[in-house]
């Protein structure tokens, strides 16, 4: 593969009549006050053969603009990183231009261009991979329009911007569900992306969702007779949402509608017996009380099926009326059509990300596997994936590691070593050109962004070389007097920290393995049910269980590791709670 030079790649000014393209950037909806960073990514077009040389520490080429060239992805191709910094003294524009030159030996390249627009905390606006090719007086027009969702921040992958409603879950969100602005009936929750009623179907054909009894009709629900909860007294129909005796008058507060149409406060006359309260005339001798009766639930021979409990005059599963098509599972109602606890069939659930559809768990209309089992993603851009080694959902949909970094088990590390922590970024390391984790708030060689070098006599203060007087300290310790003028880095009162120890306080702590300090400091991770691995606080498990590197045997099948006190692996598969689902 060949390689190109970068000697006189960029330049910020000049005329046009040379070979040349102008990015010309439109912030579009975006206020330039609101823009902190503007970084562009240059490659070589695919199909060209020839790729960037080397690794370009940060070159600054006018006030806040510089660029760099390094392995940005983990892909072990050097892509060029321009950037616009605020911070740094860039003054945004709703409209500027920066001017690419070519190298000056061979045919100039087709470059694909992208850019990301970034506010204090979070992005603001991308664009999609541009093309752009050398010519006289080329140029190629960056319209970076804002994508927050209502002017806040811009959704995340399992996210949709729902105007109004900002970043919403339509899978969750009773107001969207499913859709934006497809809003579920009173007293309805929406799961898997579907409008759901105590667990179960959601209401349809005029019904309502009464809590406890699931979907009524209030016309002719005697339970729930012109509204929620108002029953009918005994013996009672409900007809156009009013209780009526044998179509005649509802009976007074201490009555029962006996035959014939009569209200009795004494009880109505079965054979020569006399029914009162719950309990109905059957086979004209027997009373029986059909609020609690299995075989005669609401009515004579009403049987409950299986599973379920004859309460208030109605079969209930765990409590609650289901709908007609709905099945009752340890969970409760369920439609075993769009259940993801219970897809298919009672006790199916499925992978996390994933929706059931007809009875089957989906991901964008594929099933996820053993070997993908996440879904990660948003409408068309779902995909199934491993969050264990995804360098763009590592360990969640939508962690995204930094460049250099690989998705290990779950976790991001930088070069193959380990996680960095806290304002650490893996950079490469100017003196041996090896990536590894540096302080970009405190880093002489990598303060605020990897490959920016402080002056001599500055320091690297909050990510921002500053000139100062005095000591210059690393590892989260500060400069103090000891014992009168002398100054020395200090970790509060005590000794400087050094190596792998960081200053957190007053102490010096390991921030890979504290479990006080984990990853940064004040980060605590729970004792009995999580571990400080690398950095990161996870939960205990096959793979992590009485310590990081405590591996159970058998895969869950022989042994199990068991949380809490007894975090530990058993062979005992009964003494098993997973750490994550808590204590």
């Amino acid at each position: 593969m060949r390689m190109l030079g970068l000697v006189v790649l960029f330049a910020v000014a000049g005329c046009n009549q040379r070979q040349e393209i102008q990015l010309r950037y439109q912030l579009g909806t975006l206020m330039p006050a609101d823009v902190v960073r503007l970084e562009t990514v240059l490659d070589i077009d695919a199909s060209d053969g020839r790729t960037f040389t080397a690794d370009q520490p940060y070159r600054q080429v006018a006030t806040g603009v510089g660029y760099e060239v390094r392995d940005l992805d983990g892909s072990g191709r050097r892509k060029v990183l321009i950037t616009h910094d605020g911070t740094i003294g860039y003054e945004f524009a709703k409209t500027f231009v920066f001017t690419l030159l070519p190298p000056v030996t061979g045919p100039a390249p087709k470059l694909s261009v992208s850019a990301r627009a970034a506010g204090v905390s979070d992005t603001l606006a991308t664009t999609s991979l541009l093309s752009a090719a050398f010519g006289k007086g080329a140029s190629i027009d960056v319209t970076l329009t804002d994508q927050r969702c209502d002017g806040v921040r811009v959704c995340n992958g399992n996210e949709t911007c729902c105007p109004g409603s900002g970043c919403v879950r339509l899978d969750g969100d009773a107001a969207n569900c499913g859709g934006c602005g497809m809003s579920c009936g009173a007293n309805q929750a929406c799961s898997g992306s579907a409008c759901r009623c105590n667990s179960g179907s959601g209401c349809e054909g005029g019904t309502v969702c009464c809590a406890g009894q699931g979907c009524a009709d209030l016309q002719n629900d005697s339970a729930n007779c012109g509204g929620c909860g108002i029953p009918c007294h005994p013996g009672e129909t409900c007809v156009g949402g009013a209780c009526k005796c044998n179509g005649g008058a509802a009976c007074a507060a201490a009555e029962i509608c006996c035959a014939g149409g009569s209200c009795s406060s004494a009880g109505c006359a079965c054979g020569g017996n006399t029914c009162t309260g719950t309990q109905k005339c059957c086979g004209g001798s027997t009373c029986l009380d059909v609020a609690n009766d299995n075989n005669n639930c609401g009515a004579c021979g009403k049987v409950c099926p299986t599973g379920l409990a004859c309460a208030g005059g109605k079969c209930k599963c765990q409590g609650f009326v289901c709908s007609g098509a709905d099945a009752c599972c340890s969970t409760g109602c369920a439609n075993l059509q769009n259940d993801n606890v219970n897809c298919g069939m009672c006790g199916h659930g499925c992978n996390l990300g994933e929706t059931c559809v007809a009875g089957a768990c989906q991901c964008n209309g594929t099933a996820c596997t053993t070997k993908e089992p996440v879904c990660c993603g948003a409408g068309a851009a779902k995909a199934c994936t491993n969050t264990d080694a995804d360098i763009a959902n590592c360990g969640s949909c939508g962690t995204t590691c930094a460049a250099f970094e690989s998705c290990t088990s779950g976790h991001c590390i930088c070069a193959g070593t380990r996680h960095c922590l806290g304002t650490e970024s893996c950079c490469t390391a100017a003196t041996t050109g090896q990536p590894g984790c540096f302080d970009l708030s405190s880093d002489l060689a990598n303060c605020g962004q990897c490959g920016k070098t402080c002056s001599t006599g500055q320091a690297c203060q909050s990510g921002v070389c500053k000139t100062v007087s005095g000591c210059i300290c690393t590892n989260g310790n500060s400069c103090s007097s000891s014992g009168g003028a002398t100054q020395a880095c200090m970790c509060g009162t005590n000794a400087a920290c050094t190596g792998t120890q960081y200053c957190c306080g007053n102490t010096c702590v390991d921030r890979q393995s504290d479990m006080n300090n984990c990853g940064g400091c004040g980060n605590s991770c729970e004792a009995s049910s999580q571990l400080c691995c690398s950095g990161a606080c996870i939960y205990r498990d096959l793979q992590h269980c009485a310590s990081c590197t405590d591996a159970c045997q058998g895969g869950g099948v022989s042994q199990c590791c068991a949380c809490g006190d007894r975090s530990a692996c058993r062979s005992n598969l009964a003494l098993c709670l997973p750490c994550s689902l808590g204590k």
